[in-house]
């Protein structure tokens, strides 16, 4: 494929519908040369002809953050009233993304629908992504920074206090959206968490519903709880930690029973299954069918517990696609999430489907 044709099968990824004129506006060729350069990707199979529809379309679409994570590592008590020491490092972040990026190195099909700025880390975010996930779907907006999230962690992987820039997102409206609702609609899940407006991410799950997509919501283990809809119908899976699941329902939760009733409560509104992550106590799920449990977290190396939760989810959602048992999907879960344990990056490099069924069997068999 050459750079004009790049060009023209960006355009019809975008939206397979355009037409040989709009190409031909917004690339600067001739009609006549855009209609060439599409016979050419048609007999090359980049495009299978019919209203230019591009093969393997299905897969997973996430939805959300895109962030760069700064980790502040102390190896000694973090005080208040001095200079703390620390080793600073930064990694790919924001919970679509970790997600996205997880389930693509595992094997799995996935794009990514997010906005960056023009800046240096944007750029390196993106070409970080892309050996894993098709980006082509980020807009890259102008004199705009990349969301960041820095997290200072004590000396047991803990994180003792966090900020947070995610500005950006302010830019996305429904609109932005349904620009990008193409892979969407080829998709066979899509996966959102609420860094988008509450207004978009209803968006997405209601018109996700009514063109029978299947939503896993992941919002984030704290904060923006005010963005996940009240009424959950049309979640097909609602991942969250105990102290949303808290929030969501007024149900405190001290024990395994109030974790179940909590997860029963949620169903109640509308989410068709739900799992509930509590840090080191057991993980609990509860269905629409009536189908509960429990999986105890096996203890493991902790470096740092930052993105664990994503790769939670990435592992419940890998489970899924290879039609496991409930128990064994959130089993998996927990594997994907005790290697990001054992790492400072949020998504480890070394992740793939090999380590992952290696862990798997080391914690559960």
């Amino acid at each position: 494929m050459n750079e004009k044709e790049k060009v023209i099968y960006d355009s019809i990824k975008e939206n397979p519908f355009v037409s040989q004129q709009e190409i031909a506006e917004k690339t600067g060729l001739s009609r006549s040369a855009v209609a060439g350069y599409i016979s050419s990707l048609i007999k090359t199979g980049h495009l299978l002809g019919r209203a230019y529809i591009l093969p393997n379309q299905k897969g997973i679409v996430c939805l959300g953050g895109a962030n760069i994570d700064r980790k502040l590592h102390s190896d000694k008590p973090l005080s208040s009233r001095t200079t703390n020491e620390v080793e600073t490092s930064h990694f790919p972040g924001g919970i679509a993304r970790n997600i996205a990026e997880t389930l693509g190195r595992l094997g799995l099909e996935t794009k990514l629908v997010s906005v960056v700025g023009d800046d240096a880390q944007s750029k390196w975010l993106m070409e970080h992504s892309q050996p894993y996930v098709d980006t082509s779907f980020v807009q890259t907006l102008p004199n705009k920074l990349c969301g960041t999230y820095t997290a200072v962690i004590d000396q047991e992987g803990n994180t003792t206090m966090s900020f947070s820039d995610m500005s950006i997102y302010n830019e996305v409206d429904i609109g932005h959206i349904q620009k990008k609702w193409t892979p969407v609609r080829a998709s066979d899940m899509v996966v959102v968490d609420t860094n988008f407006s509450a207004e978009v991410v209803k968006y997405i799950i209601r018109t996700c519903k009514q063109e029978e997509i299947p939503v896993v919501l992941v919002p984030p283990a704290t904060g923006k709880i005010d963005r996940v809809p009240s009424n959950l119908d049309g979640v097909d899976w609602f991942i969250c930690h105990q102290e949303v699941a808290e929030i969501l329902t007024g149900k405190i939760v001290e024990e395994e029973s109030d974790a179940l009733e909590a997860a029963r409560l949620l169903v109640e509104k509308g989410a068709k299954h739900v799992i509930i992550y509590r840090n080191h106590e057991p993980l609990v799920y509860h269905t629409y069918r009536g189908e509960v449990g429990l999986v105890i977290p096996p203890v493991t190396k902790v470096i740092d517990f930052t993105g664990s939760a994503d790769l939670l989810a990435a592992g419940v959602i890998y489970g899924l696609f290879n039609d496991l048992r409930l128990e064994e999907c959130c089993k998996l879960g927990l594997a994907c999430a005790a290697l990001s344990h054992e790492s400072r990056e949020t998504v480890p490099h070394t992740l793939q489907k090999k380590k992952l069924q290696e862990k798997y069997l080391e914690l559960f068999s």
